[in-house]
């Protein structure tokens, strides 16, 4: 979240700490009285099992501590009923349309009445090109790169992250929600200009249309040479929708969007990639070039080849048992770990349960209703 650190706003960092240590010992209460697990959910207790194990024996220098909050809480979760996953789905769901009721509010008052009160304060990484800022206002932002791209954060951090949740809500939720819940994740999704929320709706669009139709493909190959080949040389007169088109270019070295790494990071992956360690990586925090997110940097470096594999094929394959085949599920699925190129950290997050398994077992309930009782 944007403000949970001190420095921002220490009633709020207290509060969202609080209530996450809180769900230690409600959740461990919570178990005790139903005294009753599923095997499945002991299967899904290997997945935070394996990296916290992988975190203390493999690990670059020493072993310091560190995520007991997420391992904690992650096994709490998959441990829940069926019931509960739903339903805490459900109301992170909920959390985050109101999210995007309030931020589209606040957003449009920030470029028509500006009566909020926002103040910009630093935001909290710098590329080093540009001094980036949060126009803050409560707990909600709104992101800005040299004062002349606005992107929406709300509660985020970032606006990539706001953009990957309204997308995967979006594809999770489609086949059961009013058209007013997906139109609120679309415009709050377009407003954070985001890469990742773009190519996710514009992928599943593609996948939804051709699964109803197969013919639509021919339709489908018209619009994606007209993304990737015509809009990115359009001048729109908007330089936030410049710069996101422009992110859809081919270049050379593949999409002109893919900049989730940089010149210095590639250059010691390559002499990386050559080293004793490519198969099983440097161990647990090792960094080769700071202000790089991708799975390369989460996985591949501190793991290898060996323990990515392990991480991602052991998500995958407890996702396809979970899903059972339903064609909803594993379209679900398949653009959840299209993500995690663009934000790897779901697998080794509370959110990245929630979202995945607690969005399966919501998605596979017939009666259920995003707006109703689960």
């Amino acid at each position: 979240m944007a403000f949970d650190k001190e420095s921002y706003s220490p009633i709020y960092a207290f509060l969202s700490l609080s209530i996450a240590r809180l769900c230690v010992p409600l959740g461990c209460l919570f178990l005790l009285c139903e005294r009753k697990v599923k095997q499945y959910d002991l299967v899904l207790l290997t997945l935070p099992l394996s990296y916290w194990l992988m975190q203390m024996v493999h690990t670059y220098g020493s072993y310091q501590g560190g995520g007991e909050l997420t391992f904690l809480t992650s096994v709490i979760f998959v441990l829940l009923p069926t019931r509960v996953k739903k339903q805490i789905f459900q109301c992170v769901y909920q959390i985050i349309q109101l999210n995007n009721i309030i931020s589209i509010i606040l957003w449009i008052d920030f470029f028509l009445f500006n009566r909020a009160g926002f103040q910009r304060v630093l935001f909290y990484a710098q590329s080093g090109l540009e001094t980036a800022y949060y126009y803050k206002c409560g707990i909600f932002a709104i992101y800005t790169y040299g004062d002349h791209t606005y992107r929406l954060c709300g509660i985020f951090n970032e606006p990539g992250a706001l953009g990957t949740a309204c997308a995967l809500l979006f594809i999770c939720t489609f086949s059961k929600t009013k058209w007013w819940e997906k139109l609120l994740l679309l415009t709050a999704g377009a407003l954070t200009v985001s890469f990742a929320f773009a190519l996710l709706i514009l992928g599943f669009v593609a996948v939804y249309l051709c699964q109803k139709k197969p013919s639509n493909i021919i339709y489908i190959i018209g619009i994606i040479l007209m993304v990737f080949l015509v809009l990115p040389n359009i001048d729109f007169h908007n330089n936030a929708i410049n710069e996101l088109v422009r992110r859809f270019a081919i270049t050379k070295s593949g999409l002109a969007g893919d900049n989730r790494t940089n010149s210095v990071f590639d250059a010691e992956y390559a002499e990386f990639s050559n080293s004793i360690y490519y198969w099983f990586g440097m161990g647990s925090g090792a960094v080769l070039a700071s202000g790089v997110a991708s799975y390369k940097s989460s996985f591949m470096v501190p793991f290898g080849i060996i323990g990515t594999s392990w991480l991602l094929g052991s998500w995958l394959f407890a996702a396809l048992k979970c899903s059972k085949q339903d064609k909803m599920c594993l379209i679900y699925v398949m653009f959840f770990f299209i993500s995690l190129y663009q934000r790897p950290y779901a697998i080794i997050s509370i959110w990245g349960y929630i979202f995945l398994f607690g969005g399966i077992e919501w998605l596979k309930d017939s009666t259920n209703n995003i707006v109703g009782e689960t």
